[in-house]
């Protein structure tokens, strides 16, 4: 039985291939859960916390509730994608496109935490203007939109480095919570501290200056398209060579990026893309260019 007879054998119900698909990538799954939860493990109480031995490599994780619920729902919408696969590529390789796609984590937290116009607990008793700028920032707002918005639907005056400032509050509440992604769809802290490595701090910044810098790439990497983010994801997260990214690329057999042409693929190209990227950013920032070689 190939990959596409086997998924139509689980569409057609049939609880057995099921359990089959669930036995085939149930390390892939758990493993992607508990990332997403670990902050929740840790501070979870220790009758709270259960552990899993790995029977394939003896390893013992510990978790949570939340990652079960986490494990849960990632299985849940696996099944749901399943109806797409054609068999053009391995199920190994449609599964893996589609535990790192980037809008999975967003749709999971807006699972878990309610829509974009949700308040957090953790924000529950901050001002107004706190959870006002929450809201429109995690709709993706660009800062003009988000000043623009107070100025005219709640009538409050703000500079843009007072909207920045209450960013940075609104950030430390949430990364205190583990709740930081809920205002960086598509993106993660760590992704976002490795591409800080590619633009210059002056040695006596302070630390107000680096939240400053680090907001405004915030603010820049939403204007990227999905895709974009996409490879910058695959470069500096998963840590993927240039080589690698191309062979997924041509594995999938989709076009994931305009700019590129197909039918020129090379691992340059993508080395190449993402120094035009950063090279974006940096216009965006307003910060000058490195020297040649300087970026890893």
């Amino acid at each position: 039985m190939n990959d596409k007879q086997f998924v139509d054998t689980i569409l057609a119900h049939d609880e057995s291939a099921w359990h089959q698909f669930v036995d085939q990538f149930t390390d892939s799954v758990f493993s992607l859960a508990k990332r997403w939860t670990q902050r929740e493990t840790l501070k979870a109480d220790k009758h709270q916390t259960r552990q899993f031995t790995n029977p394939v490599t003896g390893e013992i994780s510990d978790y949570n509730d939340d990652t079960v619920e986490a494990y849960l729902w990632l299985f849940e919408q696996l099944r749901n994608k399943l109806a797409s696969f054609e068999g053009i590529i391995s199920l190994e390789k449609f599964v893996w496109s589609k535990l790192n796609s980037p809008n999975l984590f967003k749709d999971y937290l807006v699972h878990k935490y309610g829509k974009p116009n949700t308040i957090p607990k953790v924000l529950e008793h901050a001002s107004d203007d706190v959870r006002n700028v929450f809201v429109l920032w995690r709709m993706k707002k660009s800062d003009e939109q988000i000043l623009y918005k107070l100025r005219t639907k709640h009538q409050v005056e703000l500079k843009l480095e007072e909207l920045w400032n209450i960013k940075n509050e609104i950030l430390v509440m949430l990364s205190e919570a583990g709740l930081q992604d809920l205002v960086i769809p598509g993106m993660n802290i760590e992704l976002n501290q490795q591409l800080m490595s590619n633009f210059s701090v002056s040695p006596d910044a302070n630390q107000e200056d680096s939240t400053l810098l680090y907001l405004s790439l915030l603010d820049c990497l939403k204007k990227l398209d999905r895709e974009e983010q996409h490879l910058l994801n695959l470069f500096y997260d998963n840590e993927f060579t240039a080589s690698e990214i191309l062979e997924l690329y041509q594995q999938t057999e989709k076009k994931f990026l305009n700019r590129i042409d197909s039918n020129k693929l090379k691992a340059k190209t993508f080395y190449n893309y993402r120094e035009r990227l950063i090279g974006e950013l940096r216009t965006c920032m307003e910060i000058e260019p490195q020297q040649k070689g300087s970026v890893g």
